[in-house]
Parts: structure tokens; sequence; C-alpha cells
């Protein structure tokens, strides 16, 4: 499995993705591998391109592999770079490939730079129309059967958007918030993707929660806000 998954590949048109494992967790006759893909597409999601869950389960001589293609998308860390060409340009080219290919991905996005590009919509013309793009994209990739989920980099609490360019000065890690507003933070991007895509799917619901920077423990709070979500 280990010499099949370093050079498991999707392509087409000349375009590619390469998973190389980074790490395995095994249990009974399960097992879990963890993976990153590379790519030449140019993408900014969840570093290189994400992470890749491969599931196997073995009896006898059966042997069943799942593949979860979930990626975060998001600008650069420190709130960096060109929303067009790091976000809505390579999610587009993504969701394409797999489109051809029939595959359905999960992508975490990243809500908070998203609730502040509307808190500071009516000052900055372009953030506004920014934000309604990022709405359509997320919208219209949910409308053709991919999944959207939440994920959260929390240091775009209390930014600030100066000569065009974002300051994000708070913590990386929601673990050294409070636990309120480590709940808020949850509860606003939970609710921002529920009533965004709620018109395709009345029962669609964000169930799936990624931290920034992989921050989730240890904590004496975070697991028990996400399960009473």
């Amino acid at each position: 499995m280990r010499e099949e998954l370093s050079i498991l590949r999707l392509i087409q048109g000349g375009e590619y993705l390469v998973f190389s494992e980074i790490g395995r967790f095994s249990r009974r006759n399960h097992e879990l591998i963890l993976a990153y893909g590379s790519s030449n597409l140019g993408l900014k999601l969840a570093g290189a391109f994400g992470v890749i869950a491969v599931t196997r389960y073995n009896r006898r001589t059966l042997t069943t592999i799942h593949l979860a293609l979930v990626d975060d998308w998001e600008l650069s860390g420190n709130g960096s770079g060109d929303v067009r060409r790091l976000q809505f340009e390579p999610l587009r080219r993504l969701v394409s490939i797999y489109n051809r290919l029939g595959i359905r991905g999960s992508f975490n996005a990243e809500v908070m730079q998203q609730l502040t590009f509307r808190q500071y919509q009516n000052e900055h013309e372009e953030l506004k129309t920014w934000a309604n793009e990022w709405d359509d994209i997320v919208w219209e990739t949910f409308r053709q059967g991919h999944d959207i989920q939440l994920h959260i980099h929390p240091q775009w609490q209390n930014a600030e958007y100066i000569d065009g360019r974002w300051s994000l000065t708070s913590d990386w890690s929601i673990l050294n918030y409070s636990r309120e507003a480590a709940h808020q933070m949850l509860v606003r991007g939970k609710e921002y993707l529920e009533n965004l895509l709620k018109d395709i799917d009345a029962n669609y619901r964000c169930v799936s929660f990624r931290s920034g920077a992989w921050c989730i423990a240890p904590s004496t709070h975070m697991l028990e806000l996400l399960v009473n979500l």
C-alpha cells in the first residue's frame, strides 16, 4: 500500500495530483493513512494541495480503499495574496477536473476571512466584490455535488485592512482563545455556511471542522463545543 500510495496520481490533460504518505494509524484490520498531495495546478489549497484520508479494510483477499479528497480553501495565513489567483481560479479548475473524473471532493472553506471581508465591505468596494464572488463559488461548487465544510483561521479576529493589505495580529491557534470566543467563531462560521447553502439543500448541515494550523488539542473545551454545535 505504501508503494501504491506514493505514486497514486490523478491525471487529466497534462495536469496531475500526486499523493505521498506522511503517516498511518492501524486498528485491527482497519488502516487510516494520511497523505499530502502536490500538483502542477498552482493551487493554494491547504499548502501544497490538501490532506487525503485513506482507509484500508482487509478481509482475506478483499481490499477496499476509500479516498477522501479534502482541501482547506483559504488565502495565505497572514492574509496576503490575490484572492482570485490563490482561491477562486484554482478551485474552479480543481472542481472541473473532479467533475470530468467523476470525483466528489470536500472543501473546508475558511469562513473567518469571509466574515471579515463582509465586515469591511461597505468601506471598501473591492471587498464586497470578492465576498460576493466567494459566495458564488462556494454555492456553485456545492450545487455541482461537492461537499462544503468549515475551516477557521482565528487570526482574522480584529483584522485591519490598511492601504489594500490585511494586517492580522491575532493568535493563530484557536486553543489560545477563551471558550466563549472559540464558540462564537464556530457558531458564526457554521451559520454562515448553512445560510448560504440551504437554498440548494434544505437539509444541509455543517458537520465537519478543521482547525487552522491543526490546532485542536489539548483543550478542555474544544471537542465539547464541536459536539454541541
